[in-house]
C-alpha cells in the first residue's frame, strides 16, 4: 500500500463509525461501476483502434476533408 492511500486510510479510520459505513459503501460502488465498465468496453478497443487506424490512412490518402473552415 503506498502512502497516499495509507494516509487516506488513516483519515477514513478517524470518522465515526456511521461515516466510515456510508464511505466504504460509496468506495465499493465505485469500484464495482469501474469493473462493469472496463469489462463492458475492453472488447471495443481493437474495434476503435481500427477506425483510427482507417482515418488516419484515409487523411494520408488525401480522402478527408476539414470539419471547420480555419482563418489562416
Amino acid at each position: 500500500m503506498n502512502t497516499t492511500l495509507e494516509a487516506a486510510i488513516s483519515r477514513i479510520a478517524a470518522l465515526p463509525d456511521d461515516e466510515q459505513e456510508r464511505f466504504a459503501n460509496w468506495l465499493v460502488a465505485e469500484l464495482d461501476d469501474e469493473n462493469r465498465w472496463q469489462s463492458r468496453f475492453s472488447d471495443t478497443v481493437p474495434i476503435i483502434q481500427q477506425m483510427a487506424d482507417d482515418a488516419l490512412a484515409e487523411d494520408e490518402r488525401g480522402e478527408t476533408e476539414p470539419m471547420f473552415e480555419t482563418d489562416s
